[in-house]
């Protein structure tokens, strides 16, 4: 028999040497694999047929290691472990159960935790956890599978699609409405907009509409005015809307809910400033391709079920 075919004759046989050497038992190995006690010897009686030399000495009940027995323990013990390791650390890639997302808080708030019941619904046997950080680039990347980004700043190796336009309008509370005489069904001038308190937040990204860039559009004048507070998120600025301090430029997929409620107006038309203004950017080892492919059909289905709220006809 040549060296090839004694090695796979031997192959199946090769763990449970491994296990009785290991611990000097029959019966051990036995336990171990959950056969009987026969069944173990009469494998190891066969390798050691095929081999043409005895592995064990069985003397007294006692289980001892021959000379080539211990030969061939060594050799399986160097090359054993590393290997166990390797299985080991491949088995849990794949049976990974739970898929960590991570996004700002104002998206996680306004946008993907009203709808995190569906997204599960969607992913179904899939485990996914939700992390909201405003340190999106702090996190490391070997803990998180996706990410929510405002501007297209890939992790390196990681795929990269965009969600969500940016779609924007006035917004105001209806009590503000009403208290600062505006007609909602039409825009606001340049002027009009010189009287009243205006609500800012940081962008964090110069790509994004600003008041500076909404001034822009209606006049090649520099505003008189200035907006007041500026708020550290988007969340916190529609919340200062909703409390009537005054009118936000707001970004309509994370409030269309709101418009639909009536709890913010808008104020004019929306303006579709962007076509690209949230991707969706994940690992592409981490996720299946039928995973991959049932998010970006979710993502696309939430937007159009969105723009459907705030699209004038």
């Amino acid at each position: 028999m040549e060296n090839r075919d004694v090695i796979r004759a031997i192959f199946g046989a090769l763990p449970l040497f491994e296990a009785a050497a290991r611990l000097r038992s029959f019966t051990g190995a036995s336990r171990e694999f959950g056969l009987t006690q026969p069944a173990v010897s009469r494998r190891i009686i066969e390798m050691e047929r095929i081999l043409g030399a005895r592995l064990f000495l069985r003397q007294n009940n006692t289980l001892t290691l021959t000379a080539k027995g211990k030969t061939l323990f060594q050799a399986m013990t160097s090359g054993y472990d590393p290997m166990v390791s390797a299985i080991q650390d491949i088995s849990a890639t794949r049976q990974k159960k739970t898929l960590r997302i991570a996004c700002g808080f104002s998206f996680a708030s306004m946008w993907l935790q009203p709808r995190f019941e569906l997204l599960r619904e969607c992913l179904k046997s899939q485990e996914i956890q939700l992390v909201a950080t405003e340190t999106l680039d702090e996190l490391d990347p070997n803990d998180i599978d996706m990410r929510i980004l405002w501007r297209p700043d890939a992790w390196p190796g990681r795929t990269l699609v965009p969600i969500l336009p940016e779609d924007i309008c006035l917004v105001c509370s209806p009590g503000f409405a009403i208290a600062n005489g505006i007609d909602t069904g039409h825009d606001l001038s340049f002027e009009q907009l010189q009287t009243l308190p205006l609500i800012s937040y940081d962008h964090g990204a110069e790509e994004y509409c600003d008041w500076p860039s909404w001034f822009s559009r209606l006049s090649d004048q520099a505003p008189l005015t200035s907006p007041g507070y500026t708020y550290s998120s988007f969340m916190y600025a529609i919340q200062a809307a909703l409390m009537g301090k005054g009118i936000a430029i707001g970004f309509m997929p994370m409030i269309a809910e709101y418009i639909e409620n009536g709890d913010l107006q808008c104020i004019g038309d929306v303006l579709h400033y962007r076509d690209e203004a949230l991707f969706f950017e994940y690992v592409p080892d981490a996720l299946s391709p039928a995973i991959t492919t049932k998010l970006l059909n979710w993502f696309n289905d939430q937007r159009t079920d969105t723009e459907k709220t705030y699209t004038r006809p």
